[in-house]
């Protein structure tokens, strides 16, 4: 008989406090390259920043806050320029994921180059980054690019901003579905997913027909891997 199989995620989570940044890094002149806009939607809140007068070191926007789920990729959009005139500027974003107070090389997006304009990057949420508030900080520097080991950096011109961020549990996102498969008797089949979300554990079920109830399976005689990604 044809039977389908079903798989669940659960998804479980807990709070953490960061603790203090490094904020002597930025910028020592007012001219030149700044951040004229920060734009970025999560699933709870908007980051909506209009800059001018540009601020010497870092800028505290931690009043602004965005909700992000953990597997998630959200849209960042920055407006390089200055409050004068137009610069190239170089564009960057830590998260500090982990929350251990530092903006960590492994923490890093690189955003591009813009003179005047919008610069758009997706920021890829690890489905490991702990849950709860934390920090993310966005830099431009004039003509120049920063590298991931450069988040406390001091510089001429441009601007380094800080917001506050909460990371939460994402819901369950499979981004692979298993294939439906025909196997004649005595054979076996695999079955596999691609899951998004954090600290998942994994559940198959079955069910003969259409119209019955879905009910777990476990590892035996029939089945193995009933708990993980691949049955």
């Amino acid at each position: 008989r044809m039977k389908q199989l079903l798989l669940s995620i659960l998804l479980v989570s807990t709070s953490f406090i960061h603790s203090q940044y490094c904020m002597l890094a930025g910028p020592t002149s007012l001219v030149d390259s700044n951040v004229k806009s920060v734009q970025m939607t999560g699933v709870l809140g908007t980051i909506s920043y209009l800059g001018c007068p540009g601020v010497i070191g870092v800028q505290d926007l931690t009043g602004q806050n965005v909700t992000l789920n953990a597997g998630g990729t959200y849209s960042l959009s920055v407006e390089f320029g200055t409050c004068g005139g137009n610069y190239v500027g170089v564009g960057q974003v830590w998260i500090d994921y982990d929350q251990n107070g530092v903006y960590d090389a492994s923490e890093f997006t690189a955003l591009g180059s813009g003179n005047g304009e919008d610069v758009v990057g997706n920021v890829q949420i690890p489905s490991t980054a702990l849950f709860g508030n934390t920090k993310m900080r966005v830099r431009i520097r004039y003509n120049l690019a920063l590298t991931a080991a450069d988040a406390c950096l001091g510089y001429l011109y441009g601007e380094t901003e800080d917001y506050k961020v909460t990371i939460v549990c994402g819901p369950p996102v499979f981004a692979s579905q298993p294939a439906s498969q025909t196997v004649q008797c005595g054979l076996s089949a695999v079955f596999s997913v691609v899951a998004q979300g954090s600290s998942a554990t994994y559940q198959w079920e079955q069910r003969p027909g259409p119209a019955a109830t879905w009910t777990s399976i476990s590892d035996g005689p029939l089945y193995s891997g009933t708990t993980t990604d691949t049955l």
